[in-house]
């Protein structure tokens, strides 16, 4: 198995921002009620496939990325 590292930095500007914003207006109702709740400390979710939750999650962490500091970790089975 091999272990690949990314360290990647971006530069939060307003336009970045906006952006992010902006693309919360495209959510599916299910993903708005996810975004409702974010600040729950525990969430469960039933779901299938193809709802769009990788997609919600990392957005939503790099939201939280932007606006608070945070590091954020992402691990991930990406074939080599």
């Amino acid at each position: 198995m091999m272990l690949k590292i990314f360290n990647y930095k971006i530069d939060i500007t307003n336009k970045l921002l906006f952006s992010l914003q902006k693309e919360q207006l495209n959510f599916l109702p299910w993903q708005k009620r996810w975004y409702q709740n974010r600040y729950l400390k525990n969430r469960s979710l039933k779901k299938a496939r193809q709802v769009g939750a990788d997609y919600y999650f990392l957005f939503e962490a790099l939201q939280d990325a932007c606006l608070t500091g945070r590091d954020k970790i992402f691990i991930g089975n990406i074939p080599v």
